[in-house]
């Protein structure tokens, strides 16, 4: 038997080099673990951080959707709460919110009605904060979608209403008179004949009709005071009242005049209110011949009677037929007697207690009567869509809507 010699050094022993490829492949392994843990950490945490960004962000919309809630309490919110945190630090679960209020145009809430206001809600979760505002407005009245809201109607002879017309109680037609609209009534509705539009009774739901209070307050506040027993006779006869003219002193330049009546009464004849014309503490206002009232700012009203309105306008304001010039300085046709202006109303005529309308009473606009209105003889009212859209003060829903599209992520002030 032959035996070769082998040489060792010419066969290599794998073992160390597994080793250390062994020992290789367990750090990578590791650094890969380790690397795939951070990541899983670190996306955990991402997680958290942007679960608790989005609870942060429900928070604050939930303050704010509380606090606009308070302004439904009371239709005098804007007296009652004040201006800056209305919310403060409320708990929520594991977070919290706090809401701030305040008026974009001068800062002050309390002072104004009808204007917008301004929401800031702050949420906070785990530390996580998320601030949103949005504005605010009050929405006009739903009685201004109608030609006439009253709350007991009445319709005689030839009166005629195009529009639609709704009653917190009864509305009672002749056969004559015309609705050229629809026609709706808490109670009964009385012969339908000449209703164009869809007829409604016995709607069992009332109308939200404007608060006297907050109306009253509001002009009265901001008016030129006529001294009541200044008038001659009580009568206004051949006279101009606006934002330019005022025959019984200071001028107010939006045309907005206020005459405590005393509880008297008063009448108005062949005369021109280019402004607005608030009458309180009224038994009675006799309006005869020819007038015209007219609201210089297209979001107050031209005539506010808190009491009752007997309305026996003929004829047109013509200036030739009363000798006089009713025209303001700056207008066509002043310092001659030449212009004519029709009769009758234009804008909103609120009538806290009843209304007569007869003879050739004429409205263009939206009326709203608190107390019985009855219509004969040729009286005429004619719905103006441009009332609800100029949203006249004080005839607003009280509490607060947000406005579409103005919903903003921004950051919050400080919490002082």
């Amino acid at each position: 038997m032959v035996y070769k010699k082998v040489n060792k050094r010419a066969i290599s022993t794998p073992t160390g080099s597994i080793y250390v490829l062994t020992l290789v492949s367990v750090v990578v392994m590791i650094a890969l673990l380790l690397g795939m843990a951070q990541r899983l950490s670190s996306a955990r945490s991402q997680q958290r951080v942007s679960s608790d960004s989005r609870g942060a962000h429900v928070l604050a919309e939930m303050g704010i959707r509380q606090a606009i809630r308070s302004t439904m309490l009371a239709e005098t919110w804007r007296s009652l709460l004040p201006d800056g945190i209305w919310l403060n630090n409320i708990t929520a679960g594991s977070g919290s919110y706090t809401v701030w209020v305040e008026d974009p145009d001068d800062g002050v809430i309390g002072n104004d009605i009808g204007t917008p206001v301004k929401m800031i809600g702050q949420g906070t979760l785990h530390g996580v904060n998320r601030s949103l505002s949005v504005l605010l407005e009050q929405q006009p009245l739903p009685i201004l979608d109608f030609a006439l809201a009253a709350h007991y109607i009445e319709m005689y002879d030839y009166s005629v209403i195009e529009g639609a017309v709704t009653s917190n109680n009864y509305l009672y037609k002749q056969y004559t008179p015309t609705i050229t609209g629809n026609a709706e009534a808490y109670d009964w509705i009385g012969y339908e004949y000449n209703i164009s539009g869809t007829v409604n009774e016995s709607t069992g739901k009332l109308k939200l009709m404007p608060y006297d209070d907050t109306i009253r307050t509001y002009y009265k506040d901001r008016a030129v005071k006529i001294n009541y027993y200044a008038i001659p006779y009580r009568i206004i006869d051949e006279r101009v009242l606006s934002y330019k003219t005022n025959p019984w002193g200071a001028v107010q330049s939006d045309g907005l005049y206020y005459i405590d009546c005393k509880g008297g009464n008063l009448t108005i004849r062949d005369s021109r209110v280019y402004g607005t014309l608030i009458l309180d503490n009224l038994s009675e206002v006799v309006v005869e011949n020819s007038v015209r009232i007219q609201p210089y700012r297209l979001d107050y009203p031209g005539l506010v009677v808190f009491g009752r309105l007997r309305d026996n306008t003929e004829t047109n304001v013509d200036e030739d037929d009363q000798n006089m010039d009713l025209s303001l300085p700056g207008e066509s046709g002043y310092g001659s007697q030449y212009n004519v202006w029709a009769n009758g109303y234009r804008g909103l005529v609120y009538v806290s207690g009843d209304a007569i309308m007869r003879g050739k009473s004429y409205v263009k606009g939206v009326m709203v009567v608190g107390g019985l209105i009855q219509m004969g003889q040729y009286a005429k009212l004619v719905y103006d869509s441009s009332v609800k859209d100029n949203k006249p003060r004080g005839f607003e829903e009280f509490y607060l809507t947000p406005q579409a599209r103005t919903w903003r992520d921004i950051i919050a002030p400080e919490n002082n």
